[in-house]
């Protein structure tokens, strides 16, 4: 490949609970700037929707985005699933189970978190799934929400999940898969379909599909491990 020396623009998304930059950026920069550490990355945050907008008016080059929030206009590249995992504090009940659904907690206080999409997308699988939750608290602060679950005062429901298993205060915490989990919701890279990509643009998409792509995602760590 011949010398990059273009500018890129990667973004990460911002999925129902844990921010994509958490889990994907660091792994994905560090390989990108190995094998291009001639080529300068500018990162920007934000909205699906502002993002999206950055990506039509051209100030962007390519968006890390869920799928269930892409719009149609954009060209899009898979790179790894996502999915939900219902968080339980160590003792729990149900944590003696590999799934978890909705149903089995719809008498449990729910800490959930409070930004968009993340409510959004959670009052969708509680309709889903017929359940009218009993939401205790929301907050903004993903850290806060864990701790708080930790602290045996709810459950939550977070797309992904740390390695480690525990809270802030280092209070263990269980994470099991969520039955109603879309099976069909990935990050994608989108990119500008009336735009011919850059030289950098495919590399970063080559760079994401050789790191992601033959390994299990950051979000399927063993549902043993916590």
């Amino acid at each position: 490949m011949p010398r990059l020396t273009e500018q890129c623009f990667a973004r990460p998304g911002r999925p129902g609970a844990i921010n994509l930059s958490v889990w994907l950026l660091p792994r994905l920069l560090d390989r990108f700037s190995r094998d291009y550490p001639q080529v300068q990355v500018r990162l920007s945050e934000g909205s699906p929707h502002a993002i999206q907008e950055q990506l039509v008016d051209g100030a962007l080059d390519a968006a890390f985005i869920q799928r269930s929030q892409t719009w149609r206009e954009f060209d899009t590249t898979p790179i790894v699933p996502l999915h939900v995992y219902a968080v339980l504090w160590q003792g729990h009940p149900l944590s003696v189970r590999d799934t978890v659904s909705l149903v089995d907690l719809k008498d449990e206080p729910a800490i959930l978190i409070g930004y968009e999409p993340a409510m959004s997308n959670a009052r969708a699988m509680f309709r889903a799934a017929g359940v009218e939750p009993w939401i205790r608290w929301t907050g903004e602060n993903v850290e806060m929400v864990r701790s708080l679950v930790a602290r045996r005062l709810g459950y939550s429901l977070m797309v992904g999940r740390p390695l480690g298993g525990s809270s802030y205060e280092g209070l263990p915490l269980i994470h099991r898969r969520l039955k109603e989990s879309a099976t069909d919701n990935f990050v994608d890279i989108a990119t500008p379909r009336n735009l011919t990509r850059t030289k950098v643009t495919e590399a970063l998409i080559s760079v994401c599909q050789q790191e992601f792509s033959p390994l299990a995602p950051p979000t399927e760590y063993s549902d043993r491990q916590a």
